[in-house]
């Protein structure tokens, strides 16, 4: 017998029997041709395939295509041939605790458990999204992280906290219980372009020239005349926040582009804006003392 590049030959001058070779190498002797062998190189004569992706068994990294290789499923005790461990209708590698159907013992079966990781027994869930409470970074659905609103001092349990109708993640004064400006007054203002007191909002527009005010009128508010900056020129606000009513505003020189005059603003709700300066000013970056005067 004489082998061809592509098949084989015997008695040669009476008549030819081509054969592909892949359907006569058989090379682990399990009597399937490599060809067709799911492992062909590892002797399985059964040729099983749990789940049915062509890599036989014997071969197979992840025999269950549970997402868990063997070697890990036997690292932490689930089936390599189950893809379900115990039975909970998660896989075992979606599963928090595969080879227990309850895993924080909370009576809620990982399946259906809302903090499958931590024990709740309740299921609270006030925002009512895929999290229960105690494993939600957001309880109450408001767009802020429950450490953000901790800091802020809003309610993670109440998406408004205030009341006013306004989302705490969509509410520039969460903490303000009398602010439906933002509905009325058809404008958009960052929060660093707004000061709130005790009893008055400074509003600094987009355009960092126009100045507005609104004053707490019977539990609304009530856009009062604001403090006026002769010129008009480019400005910025600071000051406010519990316990006044004070404010800086800063000018900006329009030949050097510095703030180097401000003045100094203070609300009262019986005679309005009253103001105090201009005064020089000069700004340095914190902790630059080397050209201060003083």
């Amino acid at each position: 017998m004489q082998s061809a590049e592509w098949g084989n030959w015997s008695r040669p001058g009476e008549f030819y029997i081509y054969t592909a070779q892949e359907d006569i190498w058989d090379s682990d002797a399990d009597t399937v041709s490599d060809y067709g062998d799911n492992c062909a190189n590892l002797y399985n004569p059964g040729q099983e395939d749990l789940d049915g992706d062509d890599i036989g068994d014997s071969c197979d990294p992840d025999i269950d295509n549970d997402g868990l290789s063997n070697t890990e499923e036997d690292n932490i005790g689930s089936d390599p041939y189950n893809p379900d461990t115990d039975g909970d209708g998660l896989s075992d590698s979606e599963d928090p605790y595969p080879t227990n159907v309850d895993g924080d013992g909370d009576g809620a079966d990982d399946s259906v458990d809302n903090c499958p990781v931590v024990s709740n027994p309740g299921q609270g869930n006030v925002d009512g999204d895929a999290f229960g409470d105690a494993c939600d970074s957001n309880i109450d659905g408001d767009t802020l992280s429950n450490n953000t609103e901790l800091n802020l001092g809003t309610d993670p349990y109440n998406p408004d906290t205030d009341g006013d109708q306004h989302l705490d993640g969509d509410d520039y004064l969460p903490l303000d219980f009398a602010d439906g400006w933002t509905g009325k007054n058809q404008f958009q203002v960052d929060a660093e372009h707004m000061r709130l007191g005790d009893n008055i909002l400074l509003v600094l527009e987009g355009d960092e020239r126009t100045l507005r005010s609104f004053a707490e009128v019977d539990g609304d508010w009530a856009e009062v005349p604001p403090p006026v900056i002769a010129g008009n020129p480019v400005v910025g606000i600071y000051g406010g926040g519990p316990g006044g009513d004070r404010f800086v505003i800063l000018v900006e020189d329009p030949v050097s582009n510095a703030k180097e005059t401000f003045f100094l603003m203070e609300w009262s709700p019986a005679s309005g804006w009253t103001q105090y300066g201009p005064r020089a000013c000069r700004l340095f970056p914190v902790g630059d003392t080397s050209s201060k005067p003083w």
